[in-house]
């Protein structure tokens, strides 16, 4: 089995969060991108959610089996604005198009964290959700941890 939290998905487009952004002053440059347009899409990435990751081998490997329990779902890695592909249009035809740019972008953003490792979808059976704080919240630093706590999806 394979112990993931679904907040160390989170934690990899954390930079590109509006809050982040606003705080870190570069909300205004974030915005004025298009990740529709993989230039655009590339260049957030390598500005904001590559550099200085720090993390260790173990929150790498988390962090990368969230990732790719949301993709195999179709879901997104957070709940973060992506510039140009989301909108505020919820007729059908625009969730479609929503669907389809986003795994687009999110498969993009595999692809430059996880370099070495193509996407190969997860077999969602073998994935257990851990909840203990100390797991959710340091992904990078296991001796912290305590007891596994388990929760169904």
């Amino acid at each position: 089995m394979i112990d993931i939290n679904l907040h160390h998905a989170q934690l990899v487009v954390d930079p590109i969060d509006q809050e982040v952004a606003e705080h870190y002053q570069y909300l205004e440059e974030l915005n004025a991108l298009d990740f529709r347009v993989e230039a655009q899409a590339l260049y957030a990435v390598r500005k904001w959610l590559l550099p200085d990751r720090g993390w260790s081998e173990m929150g790498a490997y988390l962090r990368q089996e969230a990732c790719r329990y949301q993709l195999t779902r179709g879901q997104a890695f957070g709940n973060v604005w992506l510039p140009g592909i989301e909108g505020t249009d919820f007729s059908d035809t625009a969730l479609a198009a929503y669907r389809i740019e986003s795994r687009k972008f999110h498969l993009l953003l595999w692809n430059e964290l996880f370099p070495h490792t193509p996407f190969v979808p997860a077999d969602l059976s073998q994935y257990r959700r851990r909840v203990d704080h100390q797991f959710m919240a340091c992904p990078d630093v296991p001796q912290e941890w305590g007891a596994a706590q388990y929760e169904k999806w």
